[in-house]
């Protein structure tokens, strides 16, 4: 166990990640740029909490979410009652 975590430390410190797994997965461009952006080495160039929540990806998926939640009737676990969609969007993650 112990060898596996000085392999994966050293795996993250001096690897970068293949972000193109990402879109090859199927995921969204916008998936992987925040995903780029919040796994940067050095945190002061990371994005602030406040300033990943604005992300385009969060806002493309919490749409999805609120198309989704209309179905739900009055059973909405995620807190989503009121909040209107800016606008239909496609290829979502």
């Amino acid at each position: 166990m112990e060898t596996q975590k000085i392999n994966l430390e050293d795996m993250i410190i001096n690897n970068e990640p293949d972000f193109d797994l990402i879109t090859k997965a199927g995921h969204s461009q916008q998936c992987r740029d925040l995903v780029e952006k919040l796994l940067k080495k050095d945190k002061k160039m990371r994005p602030a909490v406040a300033t990943a929540l604005r992300h385009h990806w969060f806002n493309m998926n919490l749409d999805t979410a609120n198309r989704s939640a209309g179905d739900m009737g009055d059973h909405n676990p995620m807190g989503m009652d009121g909040v209107k969609p800016k606008r239909e969007r496609k290829n979502v993650i």
